[in-house]
């Protein structure tokens, strides 16, 4: 059943059981073979090492865009300090006049 517009509430067709019996059933271990809790423990070991790699990727890109930005930011300041260092340098330009020795 869904709703049909916003602001609708709309009761599931589930009807919960009387009997209580499943509160054992559910996830009790003891309810399960050998094989199968090594396949959930297989399957958990998986979705982890998926995990753990997704984190170390995350990590390398973001480590590499803060060197990326680390080296921009620092070519700007060496480019600022070679020029106000060359403005330093340079001899003032006096502008004389000269007298043609016409």
């Amino acid at each position: 059943a869904t709703a049909q517009s916003a602001g609708t509430t709309v009761q599931s067709p589930q009807v919960w059981s009387n009997d209580d019996n499943w509160k054992h059933d559910f996830m009790n271990i003891a309810n399960l073979s050998a094989a199968q809790i090594e396949k959930l423990k297989s399957e958990h070991e998986k979705t982890r090492a998926m995990k753990r790699k997704a984190r170390s990727a995350t990590r390398s890109l973001v480590a590499f865009g803060l060197r990326l930005v680390i080296y921009q930011c620092l070519f700007k300041i060496r480019k600022r300090l070679i020029v106000e260092t060359n403005a330093l340098l340079e001899p003032p330009i006096v502008h004389t006049a000269e007298k043609s020795s016409c």
